[in-house]
């Protein structure tokens, strides 16, 4: 009944459009305008996310530097995408000689045009994309029905599924407004506590009310790896480096594949003074482009895992291997091999049983 009243409007509304006055002069409207920009935005953004992919598989790009490219370019897709979806549909334009045959056909084109545009068409628009990309997107398309769900019904659960959208797609002041509902009829809900106080950190202007809800989420859901990590970055930005490694180190044990965390163990091992001459080196040969800025791998297979002894070791760096590029006497002297090698042995020491 409602799908038969849905296809009758339709036609309706088709014919309209099509047995106009045929004759007025086509003008471009400002909506047609920014339809084609944002058309050419999106296809923009996939092919950057394409191109970047295949410089990833080169070994062109850091892994760490690719990630987060590739974030910023999920989220523009995203933007893109739900500004294309809240424009206004697209008019149809008048032909100057109706026919019956082209009207019948164009009629045709105008219902499949509305019923694929809720079926295969929005599975179309996710093709070609990384799976991350394209769970943005489809979180991005969700939001307005989970929107309206969530402020129809004024349940818990319906707003936090909307929070969990808004910020999977990077919608994060829809992402706070849904999750400060969450925590209005339930205080102790982890994920609203920590995802809520990481956006008011990174605001700016709640800084100390954001601690307070990081801190009280990881407590409540400490085998979060998420709870870890936003917990790592804040106590990084309190100056408490001691305390945000430790953090930084259960999401690394929480989540083995993640990696978050590497620039920012990094930065706070540099800061305080911990990083040695091996690390150096490391960092020195562009080793980090291939097996990550803390040997957990990337491109490359993961240092830490590594089963060769010190000895095969030095003869890898030396004479390379695969795609590996070989380290002779001119670019790594023996005094800068054996603090590599140090640090290798120290980070298989330290993987992970």
């Amino acid at each position: 009944m409602m799908l038969g009243a849905l296809l009758t409007v339709l036609i309706l509304a088709a014919l309209a459009v099509l047995l106009a006055p045929l004759r007025r002069p086509l003008v471009t409207l400002p909506e047609d305008s920014a339809r084609e920009a944002l058309e050419e935005d999106y296809r923009a953004s996939l092919g950057a996310l394409r191109e970047l992919d295949e410089a990833c598989a080169r070994g062109e790009v850091e892994s760490a530097a690719a990630e987060r490219e590739r974030r910023r370019l999920s989220h523009r897709a995203a933007r893109t995408l739900s500004a294309l979806e809240q424009l206004p549909p697209a008019p149809l334009a008048p032909s100057c000689s109706p026919l019956g045959p082209a009207l019948l056909v164009l009629l045709g084109v105008t219902v499949l045009l509305a019923l694929g545009s809720f079926t295969f068409l929005p599975r179309w628009q996710l093709a070609g994309l990384a799976p991350n990309e394209a769970f943005a997107l489809r979180s991005a398309l969700r939001i307005p029905d989970l929107a309206r769900e969530a402020q129809r019904t004024g349940k818990p659960a319906a707003y936090l599924a909307w929070g969990q959208a808004a910020f999977n797609a990077a919608r994060y002041d829809e992402a706070a407004q849904a999750y400060a509902a969450v925590l209005r009829q339930n205080p102790r809900q982890a994920e609203a506590l920590r995802r809520l106080g990481m956006l008011l950190v990174q605001g700016g202007d709640k800084v100390e009310e954001g601690v307070a809800f990081v801190n009280a989420g990881a407590a409540l859901d400490p085998k979060n790896d998420e709870g870890q990590l936003f917990l790592g970055f804040v106590l990084s930005r309190l100056g408490q480096d001691e305390e945000a490694l430790k953090a930084l180190e259960r999401y690394r044990s929480l989540n083995p594949q993640g990696r978050d965390a590497d620039d920012l163990v990094a930065a706070i091992r540099a800061r305080r003074g911990s990083g040695d001459e091996g690390e150096a080196t490391y960092r020195q040969l562009g080793c980090a482009s291939c097996h990550g800025a803390e040997g957990r791998g990337g491109v490359g297979p993961s240092l830490r895992n590594s089963q060769l002894d010190r000895e095969t070791s030095a003869q890898v760096i030396r004479r390379g291997a695969a795609s590996m590029p070989a380290y002779g006497e001119a670019k790594l002297s023996e005094a800068q091999l054996r603090t590599l090698l140090d640090l290798l042995s120290r980070w298989q020491a330290e993987r992970l049983p």
